[in-house]
């Protein structure tokens, strides 16, 4: 995949994202991308020698045993620096692909495993829905069926291949 249609389909599955309401997994991304992706690389360093000598001040005069520092050629043991780098165009649709299944798929296979893993512990008593209550009032509450978490887990299952599918086209498989 080019740079230009890494492009696109990232502000095509960004539109998409602020239809569903869903702006938070944009805004993680784009912090992310601003962070810029970290590259460690081995630098050489140089030795200090203190220098002890005179050093000449206005009018004349000069001030003894003042320290002043050399530096020499790149002689001393090599460090470990950390620097960031710019996210490529394919590299910030992996990195938005990588949300989307974090955000999406992830959530709807939780709901589906927690509903499982209740029916189970409840001696295969059928689990109608999970409510999720806000320590508030003013919060927000929800919700979660049986059926529904189906539902999604179903639809996660087919978006999870869509974006399998689109990870090749962008690794160029």
């Amino acid at each position: 995949m080019d740079a230009s249609e890494a492009v696109q389909v990232y502000t095509d599955l960004s539109s998409f994202l602020h239809q569903q309401e869903m702006s938070w997994v944009l805004e993680q991304v784009g912090e992310t991308i601003a962070l810029g992706k970290p590259q460690a690389k081995q630098v050489k360093t140089y030795e200090e020698r203190d220098k002890r000598g005179e050093l000449p001040l206005f009018q004349g005069r000069t001030i003894t045993q003042v320290t002043h520092y050399e530096y020499s050629k790149p002689t001393g043991p090599k460090a470990d620096l950390t620097t960031t780098l710019e996210y490529t165009a394919n590299e910030r649709l992996l990195l938005l692909i990588k949300a989307i299944e974090q955000a999406i798929i992830d959530t709807a296979d939780m709901e589906d495993i927690t509903i499982g893993n209740l029916e189970q512990l409840a001696n295969s008593q059928k689990i109608a829905s999970i409510r999720f209550a806000a320590e508030r009032e003013t919060q927000l509450s929800f919700s979660i069926s049986k059926d529904t978490a189906k539902e999604r887990a179903a639809a996660a299952s087919l978006l999870r291949q869509h974006l399998q599918q689109l990870r090749e086209r962008v690794y160029g498989n």
